[in-house]
């Protein structure tokens, strides 16, 4: 119903919102409110979501943190 309004991503109605901000000094990562739309399911976060990533021995990394859906659960969520 909604796929005529609007797309899937996040919904810009702040600038931060969704923003990954990392904790100085440790391994974890903080995730700003905000909201989403995809595949016509409403995400939304009104708090700060915190991550802790694993700490392997790489000098260099790559980390993700996805919105992800999940069509059995008929869901959104942040996972790592």
């Amino acid at each position: 119903m909604f796929s005529g309004f609007w797309g899937d991503g996040i919904i810009p109605n702040v600038s931060t919102a969704l923003l990954v901000e990392p904790i100085e000094n440790s391994f974890a990562v903080v995730v700003n409110p905000g909201d989403a739309f995809i595949k016509g399911r409403f995400y939304q976060s009104t708090e700060n979501k915190q991550f802790t990533l694993s700490n392997g021995n790489a000098e260099e990394r790559v980390d993700y943190i996805a919105l992800r859906f999940d069509s059995e659960k008929r869901g959104v969520y942040l996972s790592t």
